[in-house]
């Protein structure tokens, strides 16, 4: 918003709703044009294994919205394709810690890789100028959503 905690301008509503467009069709497009054989979820685990080290199954099914037993049964498919180990959690010999494996990185890296070409190819026809402005755009959206809204 563009006056701290008070009502969204209309200005803040228009961009709010631009934003939402873009992401939807960007979304839409990548799901399409974009092969992939990791699905959000698994691909969602990876990051958050990558980011925050090893979980428990039901710290993963929380932060994924999904059922422990949903959970417990991605984890195994993740695991079947040796993108995940399971072993002993050390704070408590009962329950057992995910973690990625190498491969598992790697299979990140390269949808990002194929994700950084497919919108670079969107992206070419742009001259200098344009993408310096959507460089900038995009450094305002980008501080704008990583900042948390305060009341302050």
């Amino acid at each position: 918003m563009s006056h701290g905690a008070q009502q969204p301008t209309e200005m803040d509503l228009k961009l709010a709703a631009e934003l939402d467009r873009l992401i939807a069709l960007s979304l839409w497009r990548l799901l399409r044009e974009v092969p992939t054989d990791l699905g959000r979820t698994s691909a969602s685990v990876l990051k958050q294994l990558r980011e925050t080290g090893p979980q428990r199954v039901t710290v993963l099914a929380t932060n994924e919205s999904v059922a422990q037993p949903t959970m417990s049964a991605l984890v195994q498919r993740l695991e079947r394709r040796g993108l995940v180990t399971r072993g002993p959690d050390p704070a408590d010999a009962r329950a057992n810690l995910v973690q990625i494996t190498p491969s598992g990185v790697d299979v990140l890296h390269a949808r990002q890789r194929d994700r950084v070409a497919w919108y670079a190819a969107q992206l070419a026809h742009l001259g200098a100028a344009e993408q310096e402005t959507v460089m900038l755009a995009l450094g305002l959206m980008l501080s704008a959503l990583e900042e948390p809204v305060t009341d302050d």
